[in-house]
């Protein structure tokens, strides 16, 4: 699985560009979405036709692999940035309701 994420991201890395893709593409979509594609594959494609990728020259799959990553719209796997943190609150303290430690009590039984 690794070496299939690699791959993709060495082919948009490529297409474009190294900056974009480091900070910008999310591996968990890009995983989502070969994970899902690779399922449908397996059923609607016969082992016959993938015999193709088995002659090619490695040239010739880069080729492929450039070919299909310009088609690649980056919007669908764009990492989800957290906004800020909200500040906490300090608790205040309740005299009526004082805080005792469960191994406090333990210790003085």
């Amino acid at each position: 699985a690794f070496n299939i994420l690699s791959t993709v991201r060495a082919a948009l890395k490529e297409v474009h560009g190294a900056a974009e893709i480091t900070e910008n593409l999310s591996d968990y979509y890009v995983v989502e979405d070969v994970q899902a594609t690779w399922r449908g594959l397996e059923i609607a494609i016969l082992p016959e036709a993938w015999q193709t990728f088995q002659t090619m020259t490695n040239t010739a799959f880069a080729q492929s692999l450039r070919q299909w990553a310009e088609r690649v719209s980056l919007k669908r796997f764009r990492k989800s940035k957290r906004g800020p943190k909200k500040a906490t609150s300090k608790k205040t303290f309740d005299p009526k309701h004082p805080h005792v430690a469960t191994a406090r009590l333990l210790n003085n039984q």
